[in-house]
């Protein structure tokens, strides 16, 4: 993961993806594999806004919550949701919905505030979570 951030944070696109994939494609008994696969993904979504691929971008939002069984996922990063909003702000409340069935935060009201702060147009407080794993 390291190096994905380093490529990330030097503005290389093209080693941010390819990185990003190879963390994606990593299989690893590590207990946090769920949530490294969240931030490659994240960081991969990020490479392609800033490349102008939306579609591939709101893939990787998508996906950046999709980890395998028995992985864990304790909260992720909401800086690809952020960067999305006036684009693609479709991709974000879904994105938020299903965020807020995530065990971390099943009781808590984030998820669903930000998501119908989205609906109503505003920008969400995503707080510290836009820097997580970036």
């Amino acid at each position: 993961m390291d190096a994905t951030r380093v490529a990330y944070r030097a503005r290389d696109y093209s080693d941010t993806l390819n990185f990003a994939r190879r963390n994606i494609k990593a299989s690893s008994s590590d207990a946090l594999h769920g949530q490294y696969l969240s931030w490659a993904h994240t960081l991969a979504g990020l490479a392609f806004l800033a490349q102008g691929n939306q579609e591939q971008a709101a893939f990787e939002l998508t996906a950046s919550l999709q980890i395998p069984t028995g992985r864990l996922l304790f909260l992720p990063s909401m800086a690809l949701a952020k960067a999305m909003l006036d684009k693609q702000p479709k991709a974000v409340i879904a994105f938020l919905d299903t965020a807020s069935h995530l065990e971390a935060w099943k009781g808590k009201t984030s998820a669903l505030a930000w998501k119908a702060d989205v609906e109503q147009g505003r920008v969400p407080d995503f707080r510290d979570l836009e820097s997580v794993g970036l």
